[in-house]
């Protein structure tokens, strides 16, 4: 139960832990994503550790991103100029990420013979932000008279969001989670706005004015009574020519 050394060549052949060797491996440092603000253009994960190496150590690298499942992370080894103790560096891209803050967690495992594994761990919190607030377009309203006391509530928002809300004449009116319905609204001007924030704050607003105006009952009884006038005068000359004919 030894440490066995080649000092010809620098190289460990084999370590046991129970001698309590020297430290198996020294910090693990993250170097990117780091504690920062990023753009939400693809991230590479960059990370390395300082490691005894031996013919008997065993190690495996993974990244856990916002508390997902693990993603292995291949591994390499630089000896330098010091093959018993080497440079183990891992590279990776990160899927795309949305805006907000994410966390990511670098877990190394180390196993020496086949015994119970050892575990370095690195965290880095970090912050996507495109520095932009949403652009939201108002599909259904628009600013013009409506004669209808219902509308539809149509929208569309170019990013991912994680509020949005909607207030009609200045006043609160909920919640929005899609598509919605301005339901018995009065004869008036109104001013419809939506509101988005995205995952890091930037806020944005969107106004527009418009005028529901109802025909009134007289309108829709003279226009009902055009319309008769306009079937009988049909059916009559439609007669009197037929009876010219023959």
């Amino acid at each position: 139960m030894s440490v066995l050394l080649s000092l010809a060549f620098f190289s460990v052949e084999a370590v046991d832990v129970a001698l309590a060797p020297p430290p198996l491996s020294y910090e693990l440092k993250i170097l990117s994503p780091a504690n920062a603000t990023y753009s939400p253009s693809r991230l590479n994960l960059n990370v390395s550790m300082t490691a005894l190496v031996a013919s008997n150590i065993n190690r495996t690298m993974t990244y856990s991103l916002d508390s997902k499942e693990p993603v292995a992370v291949p591994l390499e080894i630089d000896y330098g100029d010091m093959p018993v103790i080497a440079t183990l560096t891992g590279f990776t891209p990160l899927p795309e990420l949305p805006e907000g803050s994410h966390s990511i967690t670098v877990s190394i495992q180390t196993q020496v013979s086949g015994q119970s594994p050892l575990w370095d761990n690195g965290t880095a919190l970090f912050l996507v932000d495109d520095g932009f607030p949403p652009i939201i377009s108002l599909l259904s309203v628009e600013n013009k008279t409506y004669s209808t006391t219902n509308m539809p509530l149509t929208y569309s928002i170019n990013e991912q969001v994680v509020n949005a809300s909607y207030s009609l004449d200045g006043r609160e009116s909920g919640s929005l989670s899609g598509n919605s319905t301005l339901a018995d609204l009065p004869e008036s001007s109104h001013a419809i706005t939506v509101y988005a924030s995205d995952g890091v704050g930037n806020e944005v607003a969107e106004t527009v004015y418009f005028t529901v105006s109802p025909l009134p009952v007289v309108s829709i009884l003279v226009l009902v009574v055009f319309a008769i006038v306009g079937v009988i005068l049909f059916v009559f000359f439609k007669k009197r020519s037929k009876l010219k004919s023959a």
